[in-house]
């Protein structure tokens, strides 16, 4: 008898504990064909069509990674992730870390949450896909200046409130850690964003100090969408101010406008053209983008991206290669993503 109550009362334990706590694997493989003109290799001076299997070509870099919370009553929860990205064409990690893709802890509650810890920049959280729309090689943040467009932050912490009337701030700081210098190596961003139905916004303040020299990078991005049904159009704007390799900076902007069109629940196409103009010199970049995506099941779909990138007078951007002055590019991807 002693034994039954026993083992009852840890089985009751253990029950009341798996409803105050969870935790998830999840996953995704994102891979397929990759077609590129013109790739450009510096080390050699050779530019040529690059054929090959890519990774993170439809909705981002494959990953898999582990998420969940604890409920510590009175409405305050702790909750945490670690996510590792690897290119499934040869199994590495993509990056030299295991959980490249994030590792935080926080507290969510009626005041927001806070996280600390390596985490997805505000621009990422606010900007990619409902304004800039991002996941693969054929993006915004592939061009010079804008890569923080979407990054990840080591050594940060990170704020948002709640959403009142659809309406979030957040806040992110990240201490540089250099001895002798508080403001060396800090990130520092702001971000407000606003949804109500069919219409949403977001606006980005970007701040990244020099480990070593007094030199900020910063960027600022304002981006809107309104959805029509079926259809929905985005717009958005990015001003960067970056390093370049004399020790000067430069400034440069991107305008993008998109639409996405959903067909039918299976079946999204999307259109993008943006955009990128070097201040003060006749230097540009301009690329479109044409995809469509189409579900098998909740979990699988197959995928193609058409992009076609052009440069003007001295600009060398380039989604494969290391990019030539006035060398334009086509590319095409054709491939397959599975979550789990």
């Amino acid at each position: 008898m002693k034994k039954i109550l026993i083992t009852s009362v840890l089985l009751i334990s253990f029950q009341a504990a798996s409803a105050q706590s969870n935790a998830t694997l999840y996953g995704f493989i994102d891979t397929g064909l990759v077609s590129a003109s013109q790739v450009y290799d510096r080390s050699t001076g050779k530019s040529g069509t690059q054929f090959m299997m890519g990774d993170g070509i439809s909705q981002g870099t494959s990953r898999f990674g582990l998420t969940g919370s604890e409920d510590l009553g009175s409405g305050l929860s702790a909750i945490y992730k670690l996510e590792a990205g690897f290119d499934t064409p040869n199994g590495q990690l993509a990056g030299t870390a295991l959980f490249n893709r994030g590792s935080w802890v926080g507290l969510n509650g009626k005041f927001g949450s806070v996280t600390l810890g390596r985490q997805w920049n505000l621009s990422d959280d606010t900007m990619v896909g409902s304004f800039f729309r991002g996941g693969y090689n054929l993006s915004v943040f592939r061009l010079t200046g804008f890569d923080e467009v979407s990054d990840l932050v080591d050594n940060a912490i990170k704020y948002k409130t709640p959403t009142i009337a659809g309406l979030q701030a957040s806040a992110l700081y990240a201490p540089g850690g250099v001895p002798g210098s508080r403001g060396a190596n800090q990130v520092v961003e702001a971000a407000l964003a606003y949804g109500n139905g069919p219409f949403n916004f977001g606006a980005v303040y970007h701040k990244r100090n020099d480990a070593v020299a007094p030199f900020a990078s910063e960027l600022w991005e304002i981006g809107a969408n309104y959805s029509f049904g079926a259809v929905r159009v985005r717009g958005g704007y990015a001003n960067s101010r970056y390093p370049l390799g004399d020790g000067t900076f430069s400034r440069a902007m991107v305008y993008g406008v998109g639409l996405d069109y959903t067909v039918t629940p299976a079946l999204v196409l999307a259109g993008d053209a943006v955009l990128r103009k070097r201040a003060g010199t006749s230097d540009s970049a301009s690329f479109l983008r044409l995809t469509a995506d189409y579900s098998l099941s909740k979990r699988t779909g197959v995928f193609t991206n058409v992009g076609l990138l052009k440069n003007h007078d001295l600009s060398a951007e380039s989604f494969y290669g290391d990019g030539m002055p006035g060398q334009s590019q086509v590319v095409l991807n054709v491939g397959i993503r599975h979550g789990f």
